[in-house]
């Protein structure tokens, strides 16, 4: 019988913790990682899935520090190598993906030089032949090499910069390959492109993967094992598909259950357009800058929606599609170069002050980010209650009833009145932004990506509270969202948007059933079909499969594609 290879990684009851207070954020945690294997680690915000990870490469932050445990890398104990070793261990045996690529790549140098930078530190290779080298990687990521050579970062979209990350990192074939929330940014179509593009070349270069993500669905496609943290600690791992099927532990399962699911259609009453948008055209105009004049661009091509009262529309696409831009013309923050808008009958745009004055009472919006909108020196009764201030005879008594009514709505309690926005969480300051944009009972509600910036658990939370609101207060709502899985749980009707233009639109059923254009089919194969497996777990069956891809071929022997 032979002797199973020993692992690549092996992490031994390591606990890290904070150097003044010695709290412990990652505690006896224990795991392996075979060579070529793919590996996922799972959990929410601060569960510790990111320390573990960057403890591997040493790289722990300042206020941390290691008070047990081991971490092996090729037999090989990385606590106990000199500086001179990790440096040498560091991109060239173990690489890493960031988050956000704009934080890791460095604004002021070309792209060239950057990936460059790696083969000159750990290589002994000619000018020359380091250039071949970074023109087939960047060829095999899908750049130009010659338009990108000699580009800045800031150039490139959010997927492009993290092509660009993915090349420099490969470019030394690691062993190892640490990917920490490689995709949270992007939307549906580019996030799938950018993780098969990372398992792909992680599979031509026999490197093992470690995928930390807080996306259950995107670590079950691509993984063969995962690691289940929760403050922390592991509370399970194991196989995907048994993981997934049959979890044994209650937070695994909570997670599971925060899953997006597509909730029953509603019936809503035919009734005349609360909110009418014909031929809207929103262009871009060309401003002089520092390098000189640019080019406009037009943003929206003739848009021509309706919706309804009480009626959840969402209006989908990729980044760059208009959707956003959509939102906040129909609230009145950009000028429309062409077309028209109807409140209730009534065209904005209109010389009328009173018009404009009851739309803007009745038309909220909620943005992506409560950090950016919400002042950080008003408290959040004040700025829950900023919206009083239109309603006239309210006494200060009956004020602070209305924002503590308000608050109770989402699930805070009065004490949280006199807090300011950065002594709450994510979900909480999201929370208040959705009681601001509620406590005037308004008509019409924008939510602009509501949720995307959330974990799972906290995402359901503040869906299930929107979708309370909405039915209590009987507004009609705009949803935008790149985040289908998210559109199927909350809306009735479903506009899909491309390049400025809606390519369709139809009921949420006929939409996510029979999608009619290869772009909505495109954005559906991203997300899975949940399938209720028994004890607490789920099935993945993917919607619409691309079945050349080399990832989705890979996947299959897991059985988590249907």
């Amino acid at each position: 019988m032979s002797t199973p290879a020993a692992p690549l990684l092996r992490v031994q009851d390591l606990s890290l913790a904070v150097a003044h207070s010695g709290t412990r954020v990652v505690d006896r945690v224990s795991f392996t990682l075979q060579a070529g294997e793919l590996v996922g680690i799972v959990g929410e915000s601060g569960s510790g899935k990111t320390l573990a990870a960057r403890a591997i490469m040493g790289l722990e932050p300042p206020a941390i520090r290691r008070i047990g445990g081991e971490i092996e890398f090729a037999g090989r104990s990385v606590p106990a190598m000199t500086p001179a070793e990790l440096r040498d261990l560091r991109g060239a045996r173990v690489g890493m993906v960031f988050q956000e690529p704009m934080t890791s790549l460095n604004p002021a140098m070309r792209v060239g030089r950057q990936l460059e930078e790696g083969l000159i530190r750990h290589t002994k290779f000619a000018p020359d032949e380091r250039r071949r080298l970074i023109a087939e990687m960047l060829l095999r990521v899908g750049i130009d090499a010659d338009a990108a050579l000699q580009a800045y970062p800031h150039e490139f979209s959010g997927g492009m910069r993290q092509r660009i990350m993915l090349a420099s990192v490969m470019l030394l074939k690691p062993a190892l390959l640490l990917a920490d929330e490689p995709t949270t940014a992007l939307d549906a179509v580019v996030q799938r492109e950018v993780i098969e593009l990372m398992v792909g070349l992680a599979r031509d270069h026999a490197t093992a993967v470690l995928m930390i993500s807080h996306d259950l669905a995107m670590v079950a496609r691509y993984t063969q094992r995962v690691i289940v943290m929760c403050r922390g600690e592991i509370v399970e791992q194991g196989p995907t598909e048994q993981l997934l099927r049959q979890p044994q532990h209650p937070y695994t399962r909570r997670l599971l259950a925060a899953m997006p699911r597509r909730s029953p259609a509603r019936a809503v009453a035919a009734a005349p357009p609360l909110v009418d948008v014909r031929q809207l055209v929103v262009d871009y105009g060309s401003r002089r800058g520092l390098f000189g004049k640019g080019p406009g661009k037009r943003a929206l091509h003739g848009i021509d929606i309706t919706i309804q009262p009480r009626e959840v529309v969402a209006v989908v696409g990729g980044s760059g599609s208009g959707k956003t831009t959509l939102g906040r013309a129909i609230a009145g923050l950009l000028q429309p170069s062409a077309g028209e808008i109807r409140f209730d009958g009534q065209r904005l745009g209109t010389t009328d002050a009173a018009v404009w004055r009851d739309y803007r009472l009745n038309c909220q919006m909620v943005f992506q980010d409560p950090n950016s909108s919400l002042d950080p020196r008003m408290s959040v009764g004040a700025l829950v209650g900023e919206a009083l201030r239109q309603v006239p005879g309210l006494s200060r008594a009956q004020r602070q009833a209305r924002i503590v009514e308000s608050l109770n709505e989402v699930g805070l309690d009065a004490g949280h009145a006199s807090r300011f926005p950065h002594e709450l969480s994510g979900g909480q300051r999201q929370r208040v932004a959705i009681a601001r944009a509620v406590i005037r009972r308004p008509r019409f509600v924008i939510a602009d990506e509501p949720v995307s910036a959330l974990d799972m658990t906290v995402r359901a939370q503040i869906l299930e509270l929107f979708a309370a609101l909405q039915e209590r207060h009987g507004f009609a709502c705009m949803f935008v969202s790149h985040d289908l899985a998210v559109v199927e749980q909350v809306a009735d009707r479903v506009i899909v948007m491309q390049d400025g233009r809606i390519v369709e639109q139809g009921s949420r059923d006929a939409v996510f059933d029979q999608p009619q254009h290869e772009y909505t089919r495109r954005l559906l194969s991203a997300i899975p079909a949940l399938q209720a497996s028994g004890d607490g777990g789920v099935r993945l069956k993917w919607r619409i499969e691309d079945a050349g891809t080399a990832a989705a071929q890979a996947a299959r022997p897991l059985g988590l594609i249907g």
